[in-house]
């Protein structure tokens, strides 16, 4: 890869070659991003809707007894485990990606590095080539966690909000 380059380029390079990693493990990817929503909308939505029912039922009868309120309870519990298995199950899956990628990375830049010349390894510091090489590799799981939990549970939050309010 060239270093004398901008970083816009850069940047279009360091992204190509993240995706074909990434690529490698695109089974265990498409897993994090398919239960994904489900988990996001349980989270986002369905507990405060639970909320809000429970708030609307109290606005309506205040003297309602424990009996009124007994379903809610149990579906706030059963949507709150389903969360507490299913962000375990796509946390794990995200890390395992993350790490074969990562591992991946690191061995195609350390063969890269290992291909170029001896000129290039006497002009260059060992310690530089390491220091960028761990740059890049340790960029990765940053941009992976924030692809699938900010940018794609922020996409989701709009489009199930768009739907919800969607006038009927």
């Amino acid at each position: 890869m060239d270093t004398e380059v901008g970083p816009a380029r850069l940047q279009r390079v360091t992204l190509r070659i993240f995706w074909q990693h990434s690529r490698r493990y695109g089974r265990l990817l498409a897993w994090v991003y398919v239960l994904l929503p489900t988990t996001v909308f349980a989270e986002s939505f369905a507990i405060p809707y639970i909320g809000s029912e429970v708030i609307n039922k109290l606005s309506r009868s205040p003297q309602a007894g424990f009996s009124v309120y007994e379903p809610y309870l149990l579906e706030t519990a059963a949507v709150g485990l389903y969360l507490l298995i299913m962000w375990r199950v796509v946390s794990r899956l995200q890390w395992r990606s993350t790490i074969y990628v990562s591992n991946d990375l690191a061995r195609t830049v350390f063969e890269h590095i290992l291909k170029q010349s001896d000129r290039f390894h006497t002009e260059k510091f060992g310690g530089a080539l390491v220091a960028a090489a761990n740059r890049l590799t340790g960029a990765y799981p940053g941009l992976s966690n924030a692809t699938a939990y900010n940018l794609y549970g922020l996409l989701l939050s709009y489009i199930f909000t768009f739907v919800i309010l969607w006038p009927k």
